[in-house]
């Protein structure tokens, strides 16, 4: 059943005025964010980012090995994500469903069901959107797409500045390089060209190939 994503209704939580708390997510299997309250980042599966109370809006996207066998399995991506939600003094952690095959990866892409839960394993509310991309690029550049996403009408969008972000380790965000040149090519295309490639890897080049997908889908 297809889901249709309501506008968030923002409710600030009752805090007392004293109190100063952050908000920490942790991001699940599969799962990287790319830009977090505006800021470059390259983030994966365990990494725990650390948050002001309040709004917050995240671009991720999900990795997963699909084949009928680990041997012929390839990674596929899902489509990235503007995730938009509202918390305060929470210990969050972002999941997405298993996804086994390309039928599962359509059904994700298409009802973005992601499970954001709290400490107590309480849903937390939160909005999602795709980030659009039309055709194939090898690169992309998701903070200056999420810049476009934002000065649309989309309930998604946010038009003012979102609280500091700093990851587990106090990193700072990284900067993206431009490949807003880098031209476009049919999707199609590039699929059959990059199975047919995979076809004709070994096995350690496979798995190497398969690594460099899963830690980065932004860099060469």
């Amino acid at each position: 059943m297809k889901v249709t994503f309501l506008p968030l209704c923002i409710m600030p939580f009752l805090v007392p005025s004293t109190a100063i708390a952050d908000v920490t997510l942790m991001l699940g299997e599969c799962l990287r964010a790319h830009v977090v309250n505006g800021q470059a980042m390259s983030l994966s599966v365990g990494d725990t980012i650390t948050l002001a109370d309040g709004e917050h809006q995240l671009v991720v996207n999900c990795t997963r090995d699909i084949g009928r066998t680990r041997e012929d399995s390839f990674p596929e991506t899902s489509d990235a994500f503007v995730l938009r939600f509202v918390a305060s003094e929470a210990e969050l952690h972002l999941q997405a469903p298993a996804i086994r095959t390309k039928r599962e990866l359509q059904i994700f892409n298409r009802d973005a069901e992601f499970q954001l839960t709290d400490e107590n394993g309480q849903p937390v509310p939160f909005d999602a959107a795709v980030l659009e991309k039309e055709g194939f690029h090898l690169f992309r550049d998701y903070q200056r797409e999420l810049e476009e996403f934002n000065r649309t009408s989309s309930s998604n969008a946010v038009h003012v500045s979102l609280p500091g972000t700093t990851t587990a380790a106090g990193e700072e965000a990284e900067s993206v390089p431009d490949f807003s040149g880098v031209e476009s090519v049919n999707q199609e295309t590039v699929r059959q060209m990059l199975r047919y490639w995979y076809r004709q890897a070994n096995k350690n080049t496979r798995k190497e190939w398969k690594n460099w997908i899963r830690s980065s889908d932004e860099s060469p």
